[in-house]
């Protein structure tokens, strides 16, 4: 066989492997692409969701801060834990680490509310609408207040580099 045979084998041979092969690459690229697919659209719905409870959790820091006894609107906190979970499944690192942020200055809050309400009801049935103590406490609440804001901005900053938003 001469060299003009050789190649025309290899040709032959060339076209064959690749009508073979082109279909499960192709295949298996539009499996995984489609997996992640399916991840971001997840994670644009759960995290819409959980913009919309930080939100109200934001809000309700703020209202406590400037008038603790008044009622605020409550976060379904079943709604709430679900969504954390999800968060947890499907979220990056980065937005991981930012909710923990935001979830332990949350936490910090609750108690912080408890005690200011106290204080203004020792206060008020005392004849005291505003002591040194109950000003320090609502000054402890905005702080606390603008610290979840900014953890806020920092997640959702998080969550829009997660999905490759620009904005």
């Amino acid at each position: 066989m001469d060299a003009t045979a050789w190649v025309a084998i290899a040709g032959i041979a060339g076209t064959l492997i690749a009508a073979v092969l082109s279909p499960l690459v192709a295949e298996h690229y539009r499996a995984k692409h489609a997996g992640e697919e399916q991840l971001r659209t997840a994670r644009i719905a759960v995290y819409g969701q959980f913009l919309a409870a930080t939100a109200r959790i934001v809000s309700n820091a703020y209202s406590a801060a400037s008038a603790p006894n008044t009622s605020v609107e409550e976060t379904d906190a079943a709604d709430l834990d679900r969504l954390v979970g999800e968060i947890r499944v499907l979220g990056g690192t980065e937005v991981r680490a930012a909710f923990n942020d935001f979830q332990k200055n949350v936490a910090a809050l609750r108690p912080q509310i408890d005690q200011a309400r106290i204080l203004q009801r020792r206060n008020a049935g005392m004849g005291n609408a505003d002591s040194f103590e109950g000003i320090r406490q609502r000054v402890t609440l905005a702080s606390l207040a603008n610290q979840i804001k900014a953890d806020e901005s920092r997640l959702v900053a998080a969550l829009h580099r997660d999905l490759g938003v620009t904005s």
